[in-house]
Protein backbone atom coordinates (compact mmCIF):
# COMPACT_ATOMS: atom_id res chain seq x y z
CA UNK A 1 0.00 0.00 0.00
CA UNK A 2 3.05 2.26 -0.08
CA UNK A 3 3.18 5.06 -2.63
CA UNK A 4 6.39 5.77 -4.56
CA UNK A 5 7.54 8.61 -2.28
CA UNK A 6 6.76 8.23 1.46
CA UNK A 7 7.62 11.94 1.98
CA UNK A 8 5.16 13.23 -0.62
CA UNK A 9 2.92 15.96 0.76
CA UNK A 10 -0.61 17.03 -0.13
CA UNK A 11 -3.14 19.57 1.19
CA UNK A 12 -4.40 18.10 4.48
CA UNK A 13 -8.14 18.11 5.19
CA UNK A 14 -8.08 16.35 8.60
CA UNK A 15 -5.31 15.09 10.85
CA UNK A 16 -4.77 13.25 14.11
CA UNK A 17 -1.66 13.49 16.26
CA UNK A 18 -0.57 10.37 18.10
CA UNK A 19 2.55 8.74 19.51
CA UNK A 20 4.03 5.52 18.13
CA UNK A 21 6.40 2.89 19.46
CA UNK A 22 7.66 0.92 16.48
CA UNK A 23 9.29 -1.91 18.46
CA UNK A 24 8.87 -2.86 22.13
CA UNK A 25 12.40 -1.70 23.05
CA UNK A 26 12.33 1.55 21.04
CA UNK A 27 11.50 5.04 22.25
CA UNK A 28 8.05 6.50 21.65
CA UNK A 29 7.96 9.12 18.89
CA UNK A 30 5.41 11.38 17.19
CA UNK A 31 3.03 10.16 14.50
CA UNK A 32 0.67 12.32 12.47
CA UNK A 33 -2.23 10.88 10.52
CA UNK A 34 -3.06 13.02 7.49
CA UNK A 35 -6.07 12.66 5.21
CA UNK A 36 -6.36 14.96 2.22
CA UNK A 37 -9.27 16.22 0.19
CA UNK A 38 -11.01 13.50 -1.84
CA UNK A 39 -11.04 14.01 -5.59
CA UNK A 40 -12.41 12.40 -8.73
CA UNK A 41 -9.94 10.17 -10.59
CA UNK A 42 -12.56 9.55 -13.27
CA UNK A 43 -15.65 11.77 -12.84
CA UNK A 44 -18.72 9.69 -12.06
CA UNK A 45 -16.70 6.45 -11.95
CA UNK A 46 -13.95 6.49 -9.29
CA UNK A 47 -12.68 8.87 -6.63
CA UNK A 48 -9.59 8.81 -4.41
CA UNK A 49 -8.38 10.28 -1.12
CA UNK A 50 -4.73 10.88 -0.18
CA UNK A 51 -3.50 9.42 3.15
CA UNK A 52 -0.22 9.53 5.07
CA UNK A 53 0.84 8.10 8.42
CA UNK A 54 3.86 10.30 9.15
CA UNK A 55 6.35 9.03 11.69
CA UNK A 56 6.13 5.40 10.58
CA UNK A 57 4.99 4.48 7.04
CA UNK A 58 4.63 7.90 5.42
CA UNK A 59 2.49 8.40 2.32
CA UNK A 60 0.44 5.42 1.14
CA UNK A 61 -1.38 4.92 -2.15
CA UNK A 62 -4.54 6.98 -2.44
CA UNK A 63 -7.58 5.18 -1.04
CA UNK A 64 -10.29 4.60 -3.65
CA UNK A 65 -14.07 4.89 -3.53
CA UNK A 66 -17.03 5.12 -5.88
CA UNK A 67 -17.36 8.87 -5.19
CA UNK A 68 -15.49 11.45 -3.06
CA UNK A 69 -17.55 10.71 0.08
CA UNK A 70 -16.92 6.98 -0.29
CA UNK A 71 -13.19 7.61 -0.79
CA UNK A 72 -13.05 9.71 2.41
CA UNK A 73 -14.98 7.04 4.33
CA UNK A 74 -12.64 4.33 3.05
CA UNK A 75 -9.58 6.44 3.94
CA UNK A 76 -10.77 6.83 7.53
CA UNK A 77 -11.56 3.10 7.74
CA UNK A 78 -8.08 2.28 6.38
CA UNK A 79 -6.39 4.45 9.00
CA UNK A 80 -8.47 3.02 11.87
CA UNK A 81 -7.72 -0.55 10.72
CA UNK A 82 -4.00 0.21 10.40
CA UNK A 83 -3.79 1.83 13.85
CA UNK A 84 -5.75 -0.95 15.54
CA UNK A 85 -3.95 -3.87 13.86
CA UNK A 86 -3.54 -6.49 16.60
CA UNK A 87 -0.33 -8.48 16.68
CA UNK A 88 1.74 -5.86 14.89
CA UNK A 89 5.05 -4.65 16.32
CA UNK A 90 3.88 -1.00 16.37
CA UNK A 91 1.83 0.42 19.23
CA UNK A 92 0.00 3.72 19.00
CA UNK A 93 -0.80 6.04 21.90
CA UNK A 94 -2.82 9.20 22.39
CA UNK A 95 -0.70 12.31 23.15
CA UNK A 96 -1.61 11.80 26.84
CA UNK A 97 0.23 8.46 26.78
CA UNK A 98 -2.93 6.34 26.96
CA UNK A 99 -2.86 3.36 24.56
CA UNK A 100 -4.84 3.93 21.38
Amino acid sequence: MMANDPNETFPVFIERRLKVQQLPDQAISDAVIEIGHPYWKEPGIEAACPVAIRGCVGRVNDILGIDPMSAMKQAIAFVETYLDCPGGSMKFFWPSGEEY
